[in-house]
């Protein structure tokens, strides 16, 4: 059996937490973070009560259940875990749990962000391997060369085992002695979306800011690239985290995102489960829940113009009676709208709950009714927009 990365003590002290919950919100709580493959099941408003019995009933199997050793499985408790944080008062108690889950190799920087300490590092000879906004690829042999001792949790034929890299801290750079306009960038950002075939492994790239070769490796001894590493194309899973100086070199660029969602917070509860779907699918998407720590401080009409006229490639719009009458989502659709005017293509997506008019919004633009459409479904719709596919769906 493979060596759990969660040690007993800290599995025990976590739970002990979980089910001090009340049970809705265990239920809600490991939905969201994608358990419902281990018998959590969805419920709606008229069988809320028997979904918490068969809840209930299931979860004296659950914890002992989990696989452990699973980088994957790992990676889905991080919001459960910065949820149980939140619970927490400061204290002896809450500095205890912390000082566990560090010593599990989770890095911990507040309640938002927990997760276990890997980044990828991938360089490549072809000069414009890493160059514009489709998918990227390298060979499948060249996969896991020169990795830390968390790449042999990475199995290429689990794709539970891959999805773990997803959202880890990236780095892409060319071979050293590669020529072209590009050869002295280094990339910085996250996966998404990984697919294995039989010759390589593709992925999408969050770019998130920009590095130069030349400053990668004067720190190559501290991110652990050794010599040939930067004259040979390869993908290695480095141990640890980029230290902090490091990343503070990062030049950030612009966010952009796949998807921005525009609602009001009278139907945050349906658009939290599409904005979960979209997550689990590897879709970068503008939420604005998952964005306190960003918001914080900002001039929020400002930020919030630029998310609705820059950063998204569309504005999936969910239309309410409660969205008609709120400022914040009128300010966001004027934004969103004046886009739509200036650009003259496909934008807004409409997703109605209800036949509300709203100013600005033509009623010759089609939209989907979201009476009897369960969250999952409308995401579903988007991906297919987007031109993929659900992760379980057959390739």
């Amino acid at each position: 059996m493979s060596q759990p990365l969660v040690s007993l003590k800290t599995r025990n002290r976590l739970f002990a937490w979980i089910e001090q919950w009340p049970y809705a919100k265990l239920h809600e709580e490991f939905y969201d973070a994608g358990f419902g493959d281990y018998g959590f099941i969805e419920s709606d408003e008229d069988s809320w009560e028997y979904a918490l019995l068969q809840n209930k009933a299931f979860w004296t199997t659950f914890k002992s259940s989990l696989d452990w050793s699973s980088p994957s499985v790992i990676s889905r408790l991080g919001p459960i875990i910065r949820s149980v944080l939140t619970d927490i008062p400061d204290g002896v108690e809450r500095a205890e749990f912390l000082e566990l889950l560090r010593l599990d190799g989770f890095q911990v920087q507040g309640p938002s962000n927990v997760r276990l300490a890997m980044f990828n590092l991938l360089v490549s000879a072809h000069p414009t391997a890493w160059e514009g906004n489709g998918r990227f690829s390298i060979p499948k042999s060249r996969f896991k060369e020169d990795s830390g001792d968390a790449a042999a949790l990475i199995d290429v034929s689990n794709p539970e085992s891959m999805k773990a890299l997803e959202r880890l801290p990236t780095i892409l750079m060319y071979e050293r002695g590669t020529e072209g306009r590009y050869a002295e960038k280094a990339y910085f950002g996250e996966l998404r979306d990984i697919q294995v075939s039989d010759q390589s492994i593709s992925f999408r790239f969050h770019h998130t800011g920009n590095l130069s070769q030349s400053q990668v490796l004067e720190n190559s001894d501290r991110l652990q690239i050794h010599g040939w590493e930067v004259t040979r194309t390869h993908w290695a899973i480095k141990d640890g985290d980029i230290p902090q100086d490091i990343l503070r070199l990062v030049q950030e660029v612009e966010k952009q995102y796949d998807i921005v969602l525009s609602y009001a917070g009278e139907d945050r509860a349906y658009v939290s489960r599409v904005a979960a779907y979209l997550g689990s699918n590897s879709v970068d998407y503008y939420y604005d829940q998952n964005e306190a720590a960003t918001l914080w401080g900002k001039n929020l009409t400002e930020h919030f113009d630029k998310v609705f006229t820059k950063y998204g490639r569309f504005c999936v719009m969910f239309v309410s009676k409660h969205y008609a009458a709120k400022v914040w989502p009128t300010h966001e659709r004027r934004s969103a709208l004046c886009r739509q005017l200036k650009e003259r293509r496909e934008y807004i997506l409409p997703a109605r709950f209800d036949d509300t008019a709203i100013d600005g919004l033509h009623d010759d633009l089609a939209y989907v009714d979201l009476r009897g459409l369960a969250p999952e479904e409308l995401g579903d719709l988007i991906l297919h927009k987007l031109g993929r596919r659900s992760v379980g769906s057959a390739r």
